[in-house]
């Protein structure tokens, strides 16, 4: 479906990703979320800019492929907080089933994870699978991400009849109201279950964003 301009910052970043699953989410984080977009990668001598593209409210920037040391993570989200001159880096994985499911891939994983952390960003990584089947509910979770920064997710105009496509017709309910549960369960202490669609839920999910960068 061609739902963004042909020309224009959104535009960069869903056609910089390498999948359609990662263009599947890019397009709800840019609808459902209003995420925001400017052309060209991020690095740290941009914040200044986005603050002022923030104005006076925090905002989410979204960047595809962002190069961190020998890497490059599927997505970027900025958070920017003009006011309090703060920012923080989510970095966002989507596995591909082919590619991440043995044990070797899944140990490649953890170590490509554990040195992106120490480079000073947080991560969280979905399977293919549990995005397709499931998109409102993964968009929720990134969602609580992003308020946790004070942002206020809300739906472009522009993007309001792809908004009620997206918010419609996605898959499951069923899935859904299972990922809350497990979501709750972990909060209350009781644990979280075996899932290997699940999102990482760790002491960082727990501190969200106390460490501000």
């Amino acid at each position: 479906m061609q739902f963004l301009p042909e020309y224009g910052p959104r535009r960069e970043v869903w056609e910089q990703c390498e999948s359609p699953i990662e263009q599947y989410l890019c397009s709800g984080m840019f609808a459902l979320l209003g995420c925001k977009s400017v052309s060209g990668p991020f690095d740290r001598s941009r914040l200044s800019q986005l603050a002022e593209l923030a104005g006076d409210a925090p905002a989410c920037f979204l960047f595809a492929q962002h190069s961190i040391g020998i890497y490059r993570a599927d997505f970027l989200a900025v958070v920017v907080d003009p006011k309090n001159r703060t920012h923080r880096r989510l970095v966002i994985e989507c596995d591909g089933e082919r590619y991440h499911s043995s044990k070797d891939q899944t140990a490649r994983d953890q170590r490509r994870d554990e040195e992106i952390q120490e480079a000073g960003y947080r991560i969280i990584r979905y399977g293919g699978t549990i995005i397709h089947r499931a998109m409102l509910e993964i968009l929720c979770e990134i969602q609580e991400w992003i308020k946790a920064g004070g942002v206020v997710c809300k739906t472009p105009q522009e993007l309001g009849g792809y908004a009620y496509l997206l918010s419609k017709f996605t898959p499951n309910r069923t899935i859904r109201e299972e990922r809350r549960a497990v979501r709750e369960a972990y909060w209350q202490g009781i644990g979280v279950p075996d899932d290997e669609d699940s999102i990482i839920i760790d002491d960082a999910m727990r501190r969200l964003w106390n460490d501000t960068l």
